[in-house]
């Protein structure tokens, strides 16, 4: 294993480690990264930015606001935080279980004392409070994983940075997003701050085997930064198009949201835009161009996804509820 030093706490710039590291196909070991962000929100591929962040909120704090590459829910990150990222050949991954990534985490985070789990695909509990979210991006035969930790961040800030829909509070039976997460610090029977943390999770994944650290070299950092600039820090691609649309029609299910909206022309899709929280790993316009054209009635929308693995882009939310949601119905 390859371990990547990316010596920032720019979030941009974090991100921009984590593609290049993912595109750079000739690294056949696995990567693995730990890093952290000053005060920031890093919202999902697939989400609308600006219903995701109390904005108000976010510029009198001055916290900045990326977009990553992988699907899943908006995050806060502060210097409380850890995240973690592997990259890896991908063999035969299909975006519906995460256990193989969080498992190593999860028995690391043991062999401190915390007695972490996973519950559900993508996330770590300490009892009934969440510590960690997780997400994939997947490029060619190369699969990105990564999450976060809550070590010590400031929950109250996280909780009025965020906008979270009642809808999923609902769906998941909690009353506030503060009541669902926790940090590990709040959990130690010891003191440990999270630079020590960092340092004893890194011995872990390396395990008796050891690693070797990346020497990245002045032109490939030259390179990130570029990216981070022109992409990661653009406003397009953090808030994106919000075209018009004839149509919007949105639904939760047990794999996330989803909000479709699309405009139509002569009873035919000119134009489908997919948001959500959904797991997706791959990027949405290869359906979004497979719908153009089509006419919008339930029977072509379907034969669309017949022969289709929709799991590297919607994760376990199935076909006939994607076609439920573009036809804004009930059917399924």
């Amino acid at each position: 294993m390859i371990y990547v030093e990316t010596n920032s706490i720019i979030g941009s710039e974090n991100l921009a480690f984590e593609e290049y590291f993912l595109k750079k196909e000739d690294i056949r070991e696995p990567v693995l990264m730990l890093w952290r962000n000053r005060p920031t929100i890093v919202v999902g591929a697939f989400q609308n930015t600006h219903e995701e962040i109390c904005e108000e909120f976010v510029k009198a704090n001055k916290i900045d606001v990326v977009r990553r590459t992988s699907g899943g829910g908006a995050v806060y990150h502060d210097l409380g935080n850890l995240c973690f990222s592997f990259i890896m050949e991908h063999g035969d991954f299909t975006n519906t279980d995460y256990s193989a990534f969080l498992k190593p985490v999860v028995e690391a985070l043991r062999g401190m004392g915390i007695q972490a789990g996973i519950n559900g695909r993508n996330d770590l509990f300490l009892g009934d409070a969440k510590i960690s979210g997780s997400a994939v991006r997947i490029y060619k035969n190369r699969v990105l994983f990564h999450g976060t930790l809550l070590f010590s961040s400031d929950l109250e800030i996280l909780s009025r940075a965020l906008r979270v829909k009642q809808d999923k509070l609902v769906s998941k039976g909690i009353k506030s997003v503060r009541s669902r997460v926790t940090t590990i610090a709040e959990h130690l029977s010891y003191d440990m701050d999270v630079l020590e943390f960092r340092e004893r999770l890194l011995q872990a994944l390396f395990g008796e085997s050891g690693g070797k650290e990346y020497e990245i070299s002045r032109n490939e950092r030259r390179e990130i930064m570029c990216l981070a600039r022109d992409k990661y820090e653009s406003f397009l691609w953090t808030y994106g198009k919000n075209p018009p649309a004839d149509l919007t029609h949105g639904k939760r299910f047990g794999g996330g949201s989803i909000t479709v909206k699309a405009s139509l022309k002569n009873s035919r899709i000119e134009q489908i835009r997919f948001e959500g929280d959904f797991l997706g790993c791959m990027e949405m316009k290869d359906i979004e161009q497979l719908l153009n054209g089509v006419v919008y009635e339930r029977d072509a929308v379907s034969r669309v996804f017949e022969e289709l693995d929709i799991r590297p882009y919607f994760g376990t939310i199935t076909k006939e509820e994607v076609v439920s949601c573009i036809m804004g119905d009930d059917r399924i």
